[in-house]
């Protein structure tokens, strides 16, 4: 890795951190937004700390994986926006329609630049049919059973299929990348819900969420350099 990869992930990661602590419990608890952002920087907690870990780790890997390059401000984002996703479901077992809105709103127009500025317009049209996959596998899978799996996972799908599409190389690779990420995250779910059904001794509700978020980030962070 480029000394500049190390910089920029420690970067991201200093100036990420705290502001995403303070806005979980803004989005787990519903409390002012200017207040708690704005206390953000004056008491960084354990969970800032624990936050700015986390956006490091993920931001080193993908700038150890793909170099400095166009495609690395977006997975900043991507980084960002999982963390914090995972956070809140996590403490409240919803993922807010306002994040998934706001994170692909900001998503599709940086994949758009980077695939632009790569000299390869396909990946945006392959960001855009992952998008779609994932919403009709996770819909119908939420459509069959909706205990098991929330709507705001659905709703979360096509930021997590924009991204697995994106990083394919043709249409095939599209949906092969999108069911490993969804065997990842149903692998990584199941043990942990046998592990709490062992505990219990009964069914017990889990946020799937953080799943789906480790399920995308191992299938990109397997991929070969996206551009």
């Amino acid at each position: 890795m480029s000394p500049w990869g190390l910089l920029l992930a420690a970067a991201f990661a200093v100036a990420a951190g705290p502001p995403l602590a303070a806005t979980s419990r803004v989005l787990a608890h519903r409390w002012p937004v200017g207040v708690e952002l704005r206390s953000a920087w004056r008491a960084v907690d354990g969970r800032g700390f624990v936050f700015s870990g986390l956006c490091c780790s993920g931001a080193l890997l993908g700038a150890w994986r793909w170099g400095v390059g166009v495609t690395l401000l977006p997975f900043f984002l991507l980084v960002a926006v999982l963390v914090l996703m995972a956070a809140v479901d996590l403490d409240t077992k919803l993922i807010p329609d306002r994040l998934n809105a706001a994170a692909l709103g900001f998503a599709l127009p940086l994949l758009a630049v980077a695939a632009g500025l790569g000299g390869d317009w396909r990946r945006f049209g392959w960001a855009l049919a992952g998008a779609a996959a994932m919403v009709l596998i996770l819909g119908l899978a939420h459509a069959v059973h909706p205990a098991g799996l929330g709507f705001g996972d659905v709703k979360l799908a096509p930021l997590l299929g924009a991204y697995l599409g994106f990083a394919a190389h043709s249409v095939p690779d599209v949906a092969s990348r999108t069911l490993g990420a969804l065997f990842a995250a149903s692998l990584s779910g199941s043990v942990v819900g046998v592990a709490l059904w062992i505990r219990h001794r009964r069914a017990e509700p889990f946020a799937f969420g953080p799943f789906l978020a480790l399920g995308t980030l191992t299938v990109l962070l397997l991929s070969p350099p996206l551009l």
